[in-house]
């Protein structure tokens, strides 16, 4: 709370200690290149991208998850869409004091409360008894850091309106960040928040990335817990053409949700290979939610048709080391004895081990243990 905001009412309020929590088991993502505006969210368009965006990352990272967005966005996607087990739906303002979700594995955050300057000015008036010099349009512009970044953020000339607008917006989505109770959270059940908006807070961000719509296998991944290698057998079960997913594939750099699942052991995901019936087919890869996807013969054969094989795997094919999911044409250091894996699924292209260099490429997830890959296999920039 801003004691500033009270003292008009309590002028002898008085901070006696001003406690930080320690939230060593929490980890921050922030997507700062789109607001997620109400505005922006108003679209049939943009309320199924940000779905199937949230829903992909819920899938492959398994667990159970909350979504926190604007209520009239809140009512569109539950309009629109059905909404597994695995995910509750909140919106600002609705979740202050709430424990309901203090056991989550992750939540989003999206978006945020953002009353115009007038609604700011009426009640920073209201509260100290001065008149507020009203703006003409939107608010300034400073420039903040989220992470390692600088961006825009909105703000009021006058201390006092700034502090009413800074109450209201970001005290918020603070309010959302502390729903998964990080405060409380162990190495056996640590907690993932991912921020979607260009507002600064003041809680500590791991990484501030550019926020991208899904990809064609991130909405099949979403709508049917589902990822095929073959582009035309992704293409069939989505509803759209080969060269829609192979377009989406060939410009796609990091963030696959089909890779990262499967490799950090989410138990909800399960691999196999296949092969349709006819002659020129031959072994393809798929992964599934079992959570979705409940018998996957079934669903191949209803999707696809008849199977002349299909053979599940039984354990992991890999030992691979665990990290936070990398971003699209972002690369984290890569930590001595390791290299990058990048391409499709299970098919993995070198890097030529020298040091600390990483080269990303095409579906970047995570750091595979290094191997004596041959040289002429490497990449480089």
């Amino acid at each position: 709370m801003d004691l500033a905001l009270v003292e008009p009412w309590l002028p002898r309020i008085d901070l006696i200690a001003d406690v930080k929590a320690e939230t060593t088991h929490q980890t921050v993502r922030q997507y700062y290149s789109r607001s997620f505006s109400l505005t922006s969210l108003k679209t049939d368009a943009a309320i199924d991208k940000l779905w199937w965006w949230c829903l992909a990352e819920a899938r492959w990272k398994g667990g159970v998850w909350l979504l926190i967005v604007q209520k009239d966005a809140e009512e569109s996607i539950k309009a629109r869409h059905t909404i597994p087990n695995f995910i509750s739906i909140a919106h600002h303002n609705g979740i202050t004091g709430r424990d309901d979700w203090k056991d989550v594995t992750g939540a989003f955050i999206v978006g945020r409360i953002a009353p115009p300057p007038k609604t700011v000015e009426t009640i920073s008036g209201s509260i100290s008894g001065q008149r507020v010099e009203p703006l003409n349009g939107w608010y300034l512009k400073r420039n903040v850091r989220i992470g390692n970044v600088t961006v825009d953020a909105d703000a009021h000339p006058d201390a006092f309106a700034e502090r009413v607008r800074h109450a209201i917006c970001e005290d918020q989505v603070v309010q959302g960040t502390g729903r998964p109770r990080a405060v409380n959270r162990t190495a056996d059940n640590p907690v993932e928040l991912v921020i979607l908006g260009n507002l600064p807070l003041d809680i500590d961000v791991d990484q501030a990335l550019e926020w991208y719509p899904p990809s064609k296998d991130e909405e099949l991944w979403a709508n049917y817990g589902v990822w095929a290698e073959s582009a035309g057998d992704a293409a069939k079960i989505l509803g759209v053409s080969r060269g829609a997913v192979k377009m989406s594939r060939d410009r796609e750099v990091g963030n696959i949700p089909y890779i990262g699942p499967y490799i950090e052991n989410v138990t909800n995901l399960c691999l196999a290979t296949y092969q349709l019936r006819g002659p020129g087919r031959r072994k393809q890869h798929v992964v599934w939610d079992t959570r979705t996807i409940s018998n996957v013969e079934r669903f191949l054969t209803a999707g696809l048709g008849e199977l002349a094989s299909l053979d599940i795997e039984q354990t992991k094919s890999f030992e691979i080391k665990s990290m936070p999911p990398l971003n699209r044409l972002f690369a984290a250091p890569v930590p001595v004895g390791y290299r990058l894996g990048s391409a499709y699924l299970f098919q993995i292209s070198g890097f030529e081990l020298k040091g600390q260099i990483a080269v990303p490429a095409r579906f970047v997830r995570a750091f595979y243990p290094a191997t004596n890959y041959p040289a002429a296999m490497a990449s480089a920039p």
